[in-house]
């Protein structure tokens, strides 16, 4: 899409044509939002065991849906909240075959696994 070979340089490229924002999925290794000068590393949840990974992404990419359209706004503090949801319900998906996890799942379910994501990105305040 973008004629380089690098995640960053890709995203780049990418921003300077006029993108305001490239969100990358990585898989197991979580995604990566790229926005001007920002760059937003968004983890993937840790399991222990990945039964099915098929329809992670997918499973992602309407969690962030859904998730940009409930806030009704895409500023770079809303992309990555929705990014977080996306990588909490997707964590669902590869738990059991199929869609039975995604079935199942509740919102206040995602909404709990989006808080543990965010609290293993910033645990407590960096002091001096």
């Amino acid at each position: 899409m973008s004629g380089e070979t690098t995640l960053v340089r890709a995203a780049r490229r990418l921003l300077a044509r006029g993108l305001k924002h490239v969100l990358v999925k990585k898989g197991e290794s979580g995604a990566v939002l790229f926005s001007g000068e920002r760059t937003l590393f968004i983890p993937a949840y840790p399991l222990e065991e990945v039964r099915d990974p098929t329809g992670a992404g997918d499973a992602f990419a309407g969690a962030f849906i859904g998730a940009l359209a409930e806030r009704g706004c895409t500023n770079l503090e809303d992309l990555f909240a929705a990014a977080l949801s996306g990588s909490s319900v997707a964590s669902f998906a590869v738990e059991s075959f199929g869609a039975d996890g995604l079935a199942r799942l509740t919102k206040a379910q995602a909404i709990s696994r989006r808080e543990q994501l965010l609290s293993m990105i910033h645990p407590f305040p960096v002091k001096d």
